[in-house]
């Protein structure tokens, strides 16, 4: 998450960035004392949330919100003194997400910044949920959908959690590793927005699972994949015989049992690493049900191609 703080007092906002930094490392943080530089360095790539002081010279902090309001700026907050009350009242005309008294208290700062993030989160899906909507039904052209795509991506925490929501929105599948390898295709502008299109096109529909027995089992599954799962424990809880619950499992899902649990977890993995690089990778295979680290770093390579250490290193270290 971006976030932009602007005060014309460099104390003020280098000590919002301080604290801001300390609770939430993983967020891009930029300072600045005067309005005018702000909206020139985010006008183009707008931040997630703009947090303005609201008497500055040369520019008022609501007249910088209304600027970023016109290129779509969505959250942002004011701060303010207890004697700015015909301010705080224009404030709200400016639908301001919220305001913050200075000095400012840190878990009124911390409560803003995890409404924003659930915000951003769920406009975030909505969104491409309604991009998927197009690409299903090509009421846009492949440039129009990989262009938006690209923005979308752009502006979210985790792009390729961004690009997984928008092909499962679209009813395609793939695991979420090889999602991983789209999302640095296009961060990288590898490949022509037609292809890249074209790929997601040609990605494999859903499979729905008609049986009731192995959907009951994928459900547990996916809830319970850092547990100790085996088939003969599985094929007990749905009261069929091992050996037919086998057939039946690779018939409706197109996997054996143990393939498709390794996917589970790997994807799990994956998401774990993105989410939290600085866990140690012994702790993220135990996390994901891998029952020792030498088989986590094998499945995972087998599956993905390369050791969790380079897929960390290559994500920790993304554009």
């Amino acid at each position: 998450m971006k976030i932009a703080l602007v005060d014309d007092e460099m104390l003020i906002v280098e000590g919002l960035k301080k604290i801001i930094g300390r609770k939430y490392p993983e967020m891009e943080i930029e300072a600045y004392t005067d309005p005018s530089l702000a909206f020139e360095r985010f006008k183009n790539r707008l931040p997630d949330l703009l947090i303005t002081d609201i008497r500055m010279p040369g520019m008022t902090g609501l007249e910088l919100i209304a600027k970023f309001r016109e290129k779509g700026l969505r959250c942002y907050a004011v701060l303010t003194g207890l004697d700015d009350v015909p301010l705080l009242q224009e404030s709200i005309r400016l639908r301001v997400s919220d305001y913050l008294i200075k000095p400012v208290n840190k878990e009124e700062l911390f409560s803003l910044i995890e409404r924003t993030r659930q915000q951003r989160k769920q406009e975030e899906k909505n969104d491409a949920l309604d991009l998927a909507e197009a690409f299903r039904t090509a009421a846009q052209s492949d440039e129009e959908i990989y262009a938006a795509l690209k923005d979308q991506m752009n502006r979210s925490d985790l792009p390729v959690e961004t690009l997984d929501q928008f092909i499962r929105a679209a009813g395609r599948e793939i695991p979420f590793w090889q999602v991983c390898g789209l999302a640095k295709e296009m961060a990288e502008d590898a490949r022509a927005p037609k292809e890249m299109i074209g790929r997601l096109r040609a990605l494999p529909l859903e499979k729905p699972i008609n049986s009731p027995e192995v959907k009951q089992v994928v459900q547990e599954m996916k809830a319970s994949f850092a547990q100790d799962i085996t088939l003969a424990g599985m094929a007990n809880k749905v009261f069929l015989q091992p050996n037919y619950f086998t057939t039946l499992f690779h018939k409706e899902t197109g996997m054996g049992f143990v393939q498709y649990l390794n996917q589970l977890r790997i994807d799990a993995a994956c998401r774990k690493i993105l989410k939290e690089p600085g866990l140690s990778l012994q702790d993220v295979g135990q996390a994901c049900g891998f029952p020792s680290t030498r088989y986590f770093f094998s499945t995972f390579k087998k599956y993905t191609g390369v050791t969790p250490g380079t897929f960390r290193d290559t994500w920790t270290n993304r554009p």
